[in-house]
């Protein structure tokens, strides 16, 4: 098996390394490819599925009542009333604009135990 040598010259300061430099930085990263390699490796061995989803938005078109949102989107009709333009996050349309609430929407996968490694940021109280 071939190998190809490694030294530092430089660290982005332009002047040159010493040999304790040399061999502090040489260890990080043999540190860092080490750790890559055990995860890579262990992601290897798990079974992953990425699930398939769609962006919906919660609204009404051509309506002349408020936006009224619903009871799962956690916001009351006045509470969304108080909200500025740029936190409604308003669809604006060639006749308009529609008040609206974003989903992201996971296809069902019925009863199948899975651990989930991606998630919506922690709600902090107002």
């Amino acid at each position: 098996m071939a190998y190809v040598a490694k030294r530092c010259y430089t660290l982005g300061h332009g002047q040159l390394v010493s040999v304790i430099s040399n061999r502090d930085e040489l260890v990080k990263e043999g540190k860092t490819l080490g750790r890559a390699k055990f995860f890579l490796n262990n992601f290897k061995e798990e079974y992953f599925e990425i699930t398939d989803f769609i962006l919906a938005c919660e609204g009404v078109l051509g309506s002349t009542e408020p936006f009224s949102p619903s009871l799962a989107s956690g916001l009351t009709k006045s509470g969304y009333a108080e909200l500025s333009d740029s936190e409604k996050g308003e669809l604006n349309i060639s006749n308009g604009s529609i008040s609206s609430v974003t989903w992201l929407l996971e296809r069902e996968r019925g009863n199948v135990q899975f651990r989930k490694f991606l998630g919506t940021l922690d709600v902090t109280e107002r």
